[in-house]
């Protein structure tokens, strides 16, 4: 009994012994064949654009711009709607004043009165410049018969000057009273040229005011006409004053009163999408996306570098655009969080672009683009050389020698070996099935 029982364990025992050599065997030989078994990955070099980025959260800035009223008043007209671009010139509102209008119609009768007086003036003073030449000719035949006596007189006085030296000479060929007389004559003679130099320069004298005043009528009509002139400009410029032109071409975003209501006036360009009478974007000046970048990713952001931008609800196609401005001054939060205020110039300006849109800016470091690409672990390196294997229609596998440029550490740029299009693979071992 006890030897059947000893010859059922052993039979059970060996059957143990069998089945556990059988699957070592069975899993040497399943190890065996994952081994053996070799998967390729299939990658293909296609042609496109590699480039390094840096990327932050950005928002759009639009140029807005403020129009006001430079005096007090009460708006007669506005001339465009909310959403209406107008012109740099463009009169965009009227403001009403009463008293300004009254003083430009009446400086503008001054003005027109004093034209007026100007040409009668004109035509008065051709009477009198004739009369003044008649005088003007009279006055020179003065001057030359003065001129004339004057040198009579002085003969006379040098032939009697020489007459009474020679009688003092010779006086007992002479009377006393000769000699006296002639003395008391060369005094008269004196006397008269002095009054005749004295009439002369009188004569001239008042040939020189004749000419002057030839010239005075119409150089005071001048004169009252230039102060009309300018006292109607004055005015004209007043009553402008209550007209609003537009300084540039715009878009008119908001208007924030109607006609009949009063508004106050606020310096220009001082005012507020709130408090100013009209907000407007300058289409002219370029939109722009501001960021805030950490102090240790500032050396990643420069003046001048190309970029990306995507805004939030308006479309998935990138804004190209470049960096403008890096601020030099921080900015500090509560948490000692220190960031540049920097801005990127957008080169377009999408319908649809709002204030205040949430955008992601992607700023390119560097870049090539329409080069042939190749993931980077297709790529091995067999004694200093770099190669890929490329798979033929057939199946065949070829190892082929390439030349890498730029990569971004994903894809790198192939500048010899390849022409795009090509089937490549790269082994990677697998597990069994």
């Amino acid at each position: 009994m006890s030897f059947l029982k000893n010859k059922k364990m052993y039979f059970i025992l060996s059957l143990l012994i069998i089945g556990t050599c059988l699957f070592a065997g069975y899993k040497v030989y399943k190890s065996k064949d994952a081994a053996e078994t070799i998967a390729y990955k299939e990658e293909t070099a296609s042609k496109g654009d590699i480039k390094v980025e840096y990327t932050v959260d950005g928002t759009v800035e639009l140029p807005f711009r403020y129009m006001d009223f430079e005096s007090q008043g009460e708006i007669e007209e506005i001339f465009f709607k909310e959403g209406d671009t107008f012109k740099k010139g463009d009169a965009v509102a009227k403001q009403s004043d009463l008293d300004a209008k009254q003083t430009l119609e009446k400086a503008k009768l001054a003005y027109e009165k004093a034209k007026i007086n100007h040409q009668d003036t004109i035509q008065k003073q051709q009477t009198t410049l004739d009369e003044l030449e008649t005088k003007r000719l009279n006055y020179l035949q003065q001057i030359s018969s003065h001129k004339k006596t004057l040198f009579d007189l002085e003969g006379q006085i040098h032939k009697l000057e020489s007459e009474i030296e020679i009688m003092e000479l010779t006086p007992d060929e002479y009377a006393v009273v000769d000699i006296e007389n002639s003395k008391k004559d060369l005094e008269l003679l004196k006397l008269n040229l002095e009054t005749a130099r004295s009439t002369l320069k009188l004569t001239e004298r008042e040939l020189s005011l004749l000419k002057a005043e030839g010239d005075s009528a119409i150089a005071l009509s001048n004169i009252s006409i230039e102060e009309a002139k300018i006292s109607y400009e004055n005015a004209k410029a007043k009553l402008e004053q209550t007209n609003m032109y537009a300084r540039e071409e715009g878009k008119i975003l908001t208007i924030t009163k109607d006609v009949g209501e009063a508004v106050a006036a606020i310096s220009d360009g001082a005012g507020s999408t709130e408090k100013s009478f009209i907000t407007y974007v300058a289409v002219n000046e370029p939109f722009v996306v501001t960021m805030a970048i950490p102090e240790f990713d500032l050396m990643s952001v420069k003046i001048g570098q190309k970029a990306e931008v995507v805004v939030e609800g308006l479309s998935e196609k990138a804004l190209i655009g470049k960096v403008t401005k890096i601020s030099d001054i921080p900015v500090i939060d509560n948490n000692q969080v220190v960031t540049y205020a920097a801005t990127i110039e957008l080169s377009e300006k999408p319908e649809g672009l709002k204030n205040g849109m949430n955008a992601v800016v992607s700023i390119i470091s560097k870049e090539v683009s329409d080069v042939v690409t190749v993931p980077n672990d297709v790529v091995f390196f067999e004694n200093g050389k770099q190669y890929v294997q490329v798979k033929d229609n057939e199946g065949n596998v070829q190892k082929v020698t390439i030349v890498t440029g730029f990569s971004d550490g994903t894809v790198a740029e192939v500048k010899e070996g390849l022409i795009g299009n090509e089937r490549l693979v790269s082994k990677a071992q697998v597990s069994a099935k």
